[in-house]
Protein backbone atom coordinates (compact mmCIF):
# COMPACT_ATOMS: atom_id res chain seq x y z
CA UNK A 1 0.00 0.00 0.00
CA UNK A 2 2.55 2.39 0.42
CA UNK A 3 4.03 1.69 -2.63
CA UNK A 4 1.78 3.52 -4.65
CA UNK A 5 1.82 6.95 -2.78
CA UNK A 6 5.40 6.88 -2.81
CA UNK A 7 5.57 6.03 -6.54
CA UNK A 8 2.68 9.11 -7.04
CA UNK A 9 5.13 11.42 -5.12
CA UNK A 10 8.05 10.49 -7.19
CA UNK A 11 6.86 11.13 -10.37
CA UNK A 12 4.65 14.35 -8.84
CA UNK A 13 8.53 15.25 -7.87
CA UNK A 14 9.79 14.14 -11.14
CA UNK A 15 7.25 16.64 -13.05
CA UNK A 16 7.65 19.69 -11.13
CA UNK A 17 11.47 19.48 -11.43
CA UNK A 18 11.38 19.06 -15.54
CA UNK A 19 8.49 22.48 -15.64
CA UNK A 20 11.16 24.15 -13.56
CA UNK A 21 14.44 23.32 -14.99
CA UNK A 22 12.65 24.07 -18.79
CA UNK A 23 11.54 27.09 -17.32
CA UNK A 24 15.06 28.56 -16.12
CA UNK A 25 16.59 27.34 -19.53
CA UNK A 26 14.28 29.78 -21.34
CA UNK A 27 14.87 32.68 -18.99
CA UNK A 28 18.84 32.54 -19.18
CA UNK A 29 18.46 32.70 -22.88
CA UNK A 30 17.04 35.88 -22.76
CA UNK A 31 18.93 37.00 -19.47
CA UNK A 32 19.07 40.45 -18.50
CA UNK A 33 20.88 42.92 -20.78
CA UNK A 34 24.45 43.94 -21.13
CA UNK A 35 24.41 47.66 -19.85
CA UNK A 36 26.43 49.94 -21.34
CA UNK A 37 26.35 53.81 -19.97
CA UNK A 38 28.39 56.53 -22.07
CA UNK A 39 28.44 60.37 -21.87
CA UNK A 40 29.79 62.70 -23.55
CA UNK A 41 31.09 66.09 -22.14
CA UNK A 42 32.23 69.13 -23.55
CA UNK A 43 33.85 66.79 -26.66
CA UNK A 44 35.13 64.28 -24.51
CA UNK A 45 33.92 60.59 -24.54
CA UNK A 46 33.95 59.34 -20.32
CA UNK A 47 34.41 57.00 -20.24
CA UNK A 48 37.27 56.33 -22.75
CA UNK A 49 36.64 55.05 -25.65
CA UNK A 50 36.62 51.46 -25.26
CA UNK A 51 35.76 47.71 -26.31
CA UNK A 52 32.43 45.90 -25.08
CA UNK A 53 32.43 42.32 -25.33
CA UNK A 54 28.88 40.72 -25.58
CA UNK A 55 27.78 37.10 -27.13
CA UNK A 56 25.78 36.81 -30.57
CA UNK A 57 22.29 37.31 -29.68
CA UNK A 58 23.10 39.05 -25.92
CA UNK A 59 20.87 41.86 -25.06
CA UNK A 60 22.44 45.16 -24.84
CA UNK A 61 20.89 48.19 -23.14
CA UNK A 62 23.21 51.30 -24.03
CA UNK A 63 22.63 54.73 -22.33
CA UNK A 64 24.11 57.58 -23.83
CA UNK A 65 23.65 61.26 -21.92
CA UNK A 66 25.94 64.02 -24.32
CA UNK A 67 25.79 68.12 -23.77
CA UNK A 68 24.78 69.06 -27.05
CA UNK A 69 22.60 67.56 -29.06
CA UNK A 70 23.93 65.02 -31.88
CA UNK A 71 23.04 61.51 -33.72
CA UNK A 72 24.10 58.08 -32.40
CA UNK A 73 24.56 55.67 -34.86
CA UNK A 74 25.09 51.88 -33.67
CA UNK A 75 26.89 50.30 -36.63
CA UNK A 76 26.22 46.01 -37.39
CA UNK A 77 22.41 46.52 -36.03
CA UNK A 78 22.28 50.16 -37.94
CA UNK A 79 20.72 52.04 -35.77
CA UNK A 80 20.22 55.78 -35.58
CA UNK A 81 18.94 57.81 -32.52
CA UNK A 82 18.94 61.50 -31.92
CA UNK A 83 20.44 62.46 -28.50
CA UNK A 84 19.20 65.41 -27.02
CA UNK A 85 21.33 67.92 -25.00
CA UNK A 86 20.87 66.72 -21.44
CA UNK A 87 19.17 63.67 -21.45
CA UNK A 88 19.82 60.33 -21.57
CA UNK A 89 19.09 58.07 -24.57
CA UNK A 90 18.51 54.14 -24.01
CA UNK A 91 18.77 51.76 -26.86
CA UNK A 92 18.12 48.32 -26.03
CA UNK A 93 18.95 45.73 -29.08
CA UNK A 94 20.49 42.37 -29.47
CA UNK A 95 23.87 42.18 -32.20
CA UNK A 96 23.04 38.45 -34.41
CA UNK A 97 26.36 38.69 -36.26
CA UNK A 98 29.99 38.35 -35.04
CA UNK A 99 32.61 41.09 -35.82
CA UNK A 100 33.52 44.46 -34.25
CA UNK A 101 31.24 47.16 -34.34
CA UNK A 102 31.95 51.00 -33.71
CA UNK A 103 29.40 53.13 -31.85
CA UNK A 104 30.07 56.91 -32.82
CA UNK A 105 27.91 60.25 -32.84
CA UNK A 106 27.74 61.71 -36.28
CA UNK A 107 27.55 65.72 -35.65
CA UNK A 108 30.19 65.35 -33.36
CA UNK A 109 32.54 62.51 -35.17
CA UNK A 110 33.73 60.87 -31.58
CA UNK A 111 34.12 57.11 -31.42
CA UNK A 112 31.66 56.27 -28.16
CA UNK A 113 32.76 52.41 -27.88
CA UNK A 114 33.58 49.42 -29.73
CA UNK A 115 31.32 46.55 -29.64
CA UNK A 116 33.06 43.05 -29.95
CA UNK A 117 29.99 40.23 -30.63
CA UNK A 118 31.52 36.57 -30.13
Amino acid sequence: MRRGPMTIAVLLLSATLAACSSGSGSTNSGGAPTVVKVAIRAGKVVPPTHRVQVGVGQKVRLEVTSDKADVLHIHGVNIEKPLVAGKTRIVVFRESQSGLFEVETHESNLQLLQLEVR
